[in-house]
């Protein structure tokens, strides 16, 4: 089940993918947290109570290097998003820390151009 991205996302993944363009670092869309976990193969993160939850929670952007993520990014453009999210911000914090991965979030849509190059300059010194 493919999930489409929305405007903002959309504009903001043009810009995360020219200024990720002559990087080693590429960009997947739409992945779940689930899946995220499996691909690190981190068994500290026990999900089998917890299915159908992981499955449905979709990280918006995922950065990779040599195969493995490095970070994930957010795009907080939908009012409920942000004011129903705290659960699900706490959880995805989580997971990251445990996976030790970065967690950005894009909270400011006036600024997509300007976060693109932000999360750019802090992805590139990731491991």
């Amino acid at each position: 089940m493919e999930q489409s991205l929305t405007k903002y996302e959309e504009e903001f993944f043009k810009y995360l993918k020219k200024e990720l363009m002559f990087t080693n670092i590429k960009i997947r869309t739409k992945i779940s947290i689930e899946e995220l976990c499996q691909e690190s193969g981190n068994i500290m993160v026990d999900l089998s109570r917890n299915k159908t939850v992981m499955e449905n929670l979709l990280i918006d952007f995922v950065l990779y290097r040599k195969g493995k993520a490095i970070a994930g990014i957010e795009v907080v453009d939908e009012p409920e998003e942000f004011l129903n999210s705290q659960g699900e911000k706490i959880l995805k914090d989580f997971i990251f820390n445990t996976l030790g991965y970065e967690c950005f979030r894009v909270v400011d849509m006036d600024k997509l151009k300007e976060s693109a190059r932000l999360i750019k300059e802090k992805a590139v010194k990731l491991s």
